[in-house]
């Protein structure tokens, strides 16, 4: 009987029965979740490289970009400086740092 020590686990067996007479498979490495997590969350924001998109602007920074968030709350660097607190039509350019970069849309 071959079966994962984690299956058997699950089924709530202990670990002694769950070794008695049977052999354990050595489990494929996986990729580390915080890996995995980061991967996944730079292509759902690079999905939006293109795109325009509605934004509410939070603050300017001292580097000539305004603080922003999306509709669906990421992080926008929103190149020139801006009013806080207004909606504006931003076009996504790029993506840096966990962040979206975009400019005002015309």
């Amino acid at each position: 009987m071959r079966m994962h020590l984690s299956r058997a686990l699950t089924l709530g067996l202990t670990c002694s029965v769950a070794l008695a007479g049977c052999s354990l498979q050595e489990v494929p490495n996986r990729p580390d979740s915080a890996a995995v997590a980061a991967e996944k969350k730079t292509a759902f924001l690079r999905s939006f490289v293109g795109k325009t998109v509605p934004a509410i602007t939070l603050h300017a920074s001292d580097d000539d970009c305004t603080e922003t968030l999306t509709d669906n709350y990421l992080k926008l660097h929103l190149q020139g400086s801006h009013p806080a607190n207004c909606w504006v039509n931003a076009r996504i350019n790029d993506v840096q740092d966990d962040a979206l970069i975009g400019n005002i849309s015309a």
